[in-house]
């Protein structure tokens, strides 16, 4: 059994944790992460999914977005910027991409541990307060070794945690071709590394199905503590993988939810037949009418 390294599922009727059923883009931080098994051919139903669910995340990580640097910039889903990425250039497919919101100003953070198939990556990254919140995209493919993919991640983490510190909230979202629905020793070891740095899975769903075999290969974590956010498997046919969202509330990771210009004021409105009687009534009271003059007065 896998409980050991996968979270169990947020209790939501505890008292000790948050509510986390109420996904309002307003007080909620939204991350998706897919494989999108080509951006260029998929990014129509991707915004046409967006659009007919009137759910746009904050932040959309793409594994597999098979795009070069001479298209990268060219195939990016609606209401959306490109942050950061990376393309093979001697090899067709893989990548990885990170897309936001135009109103979140991410910068993207370059490391020189990329390997074309073995561990492939591109992190962007925003400051709020005296914290970073960071952003890790991945893809490995199947056909090369865990081993060389988990001294990657660890020495990329490493990297990470030491320019970004200890204090930040990451996010990690990628395809590493590791199912997490079957216990293997690259799994163990896989975790091992996640875990070190605070990172655990809070879901156990297939990502991917295919005929009567499915596999947990999409992964989306956080080192944000796990009664303080919410993850799921969405399934969906925007490529053959399901995609994954993890939602936490913006006030947790230092953002404030947007203000509305005007405050809100709720009124009863009286008629004024209804007025006057009521200062009738008020006249007939034994009582220091003061207060109640300056508030008839106010109606």
């Amino acid at each position: 059994m896998l409980n050991n390294h996968i979270s169990n599922t947020v209790n939501l009727n505890n008292n000790n944790t948050m509510n986390l059923n109420n996904n309002n883009a307003a007080y909620c931080f939204n991350v998706m992460h897919i494989n999108i098994r080509g951006i260029k051919h998929n990014l129509h139903i991707l915004n046409n999914y967006l659009q007919c669910n009137s759910f746009e995340p904050d932040i959309i990580m793409t594994s597999e977005s098979w795009s070069s640097n001479d298209d990268i910039n060219i195939y990016i889903p609606d209401n959306y910027i490109l942050t950061s990425s990376y393309c093979r250039t001697n090899c067709i497919r893989g990548g990885v991409s990170i897309f936001s919101k135009p109103n979140f100003k991410l910068k993207q953070f370059l490391f020189s541990c990329c390997i074309e198939k073995y561990f492939e990556a591109c992190c962007s990254y925003m400051k709020t307060g005296n914290k970073y919140i960071v952003f890790l995209a991945l893809y490995r493919s199947p056909s090369t070794p865990s081993s060389s993919f988990h001294e990657s991640l660890d020495n990329c983490l490493t990297s990470l945690f030491s320019k970004f510190g200890h204090n930040s909230i990451y996010f990690i979202g990628g395809d590493l071709n590791i199912n997490f629905l079957s216990e293997s020793i690259e799994l163990k070891l896989l975790f091992d590394v996640l875990e070190s740095y605070g990172f655990k899975l809070n879901y156990n769903d297939p990502t991917r199905v295919q005929g009567t075999c499915a596999s947990g290969i999409d992964y989306l974590l956080s080192n944000v503590p796990c009664n303080q956010y919410s993850s799921s498997v969405v399934q969906s046919n925007i490529s053959d993988h399901f995609h994954q969202i993890l939602n936490v509330p913006k006030s947790y990771i230092g953002l404030s939810a947007p203000q509305n210009s005007k405050g809100k004021i709720s009124k009863r409105f009286f008629s004024n037949y209804n007025i006057n009687k009521f200062k009738l009534l008020l006249n007939d009271c034994n009582t220091n009418l003061d207060f109640y003059q300056n508030f008839i007065n106010s109606i």
